[in-house]
């Protein structure tokens, strides 16, 4: 059995959505689209990895082995997918990082943290639950705000046209978050790249 608890390096990254045509383009499932892109950026071969409850691989990136993970149990269910790669592959849950939508952040602004609440998001919700533990890194994606009354059919929504115009920025400044973040670790992510909103001219991202 793989023996990750060794030390305290990030040696997972799971993104959060929804499986099924239905959800595929939704804000919901932009956690999914992040670790599709970002993996189609490396070469190589990946090997399947069985009883996770998700469409799950592992991969050799900057050197080292990486689970990458997309929970198939649904958005609220989660948790059960987490905690069962975890338990197969002996990892903490701080050796996890969550990619996944958050509407308190305004659309193309990113931030990440070491640990925290739920702040209502079901799916991470369930992995807190599961995991018994708030302790465990996520990258947050903005999505935009909308009142309470709207929140279902926003995160249940394609993206706007004018979204759709900055998304792949967005993808570039997560991807940088998540290649920081496995090579220099999750403080290091924070410092560089908390605050940072799409790339523009004038606020350049620091180099891997």
């Amino acid at each position: 059995m793989s023996d990750f608890k060794k030390n305290n390096e990030l040696c997972a990254v799971v993104g959060l959505g929804n499986p099924g045509i239905k959800f595929q383009n939704t804000k919901h499932n932009i956690g999914f689209k992040i670790i599709d892109s970002f993996l189609s950026c490396f070469s190589g071969k990946a090997k399947q990895v069985s009883g996770c409850h998700g469409e799950c691989i592992s991969k050799q990136v900057f050197g080292k082995k990486v689970y990458f993970l997309k929970p198939l149990t649904f958005m609220n269910l989660s948790g059960f997918s987490v905690s069962a790669l975890c338990r197969k592959k002996n990892i903490n849950p701080a050796q996890v990082l969550i990619v996944y939508d958050d509407m308190d952040l305004p659309f193309g602004k990113i931030r990440i943290r070491k640990s925290g609440g739920s702040a209502g998001h079901n799916g991470i919700n369930s992995i807190i639950n599961e995991l018994g533990t708030k302790n465990f890194p996520r990258l947050r994606v903005g999505i935009g705000k909308v009142s309470i009354n709207e929140t279902v059919s926003h995160v249940l929504t394609d993206f706007t046209i004018e979204d759709k115009k900055i998304l792949p920025t967005l993808l570039e400044l997560s991807h940088k978050a998540i290649r920081i973040s496995l090579r220099r670790g999750i403080n290091t992510a924070m410092n560089e790249l908390n605050g940072h909103s799409i790339i523009t001219a004038e606020n350049k991202l620091p180099s891997d």
